[in-house]
């Protein structure tokens, strides 16, 4: 009878190590984006740009920055996932442990 211990898929080893990786979650676009990326292309999208750009600029400078400085709002920070993964220690191959 076998023990109920886990095995190496590929080499058939019991010698691994189980480790933790985090992994950073991806940000998901939309078809929308593309769209407009594809739309505003040429002389259009850079006058578009640069017009957006200088006004976010002026009023992230003289309104969102002052309240900023008084809230002190905290910096988010990007979210990550935590996976546990065995190792083995005679092939190198990897796996995810449950």
């Amino acid at each position: 009878m076998e023990s109920s211990r886990m095995k190496c898929s590929k080499c058939g080893s019991d010698n691994y190590i189980i480790q933790r990786e985090r992994v950073r979650n991806k940000e998901k676009k939309g078809c929308l984006y593309f769209l407009v990326m594809n739309v505003l292309f040429g002389m259009i999208y850079w006058t578009y740009l640069l017009m957006k750009w200088m006004i976010l600029f002026t009023v992230w400078l003289f309104i969102l920055l002052p309240k900023r400085l008084i809230k002190k709002e905290p910096i988010k920070m990007p979210e990550f996932s935590v996976n546990t993964i065995a190792v083995c220690q005679d092939c190198g191959y990897s796996w995810k442990v449950r």
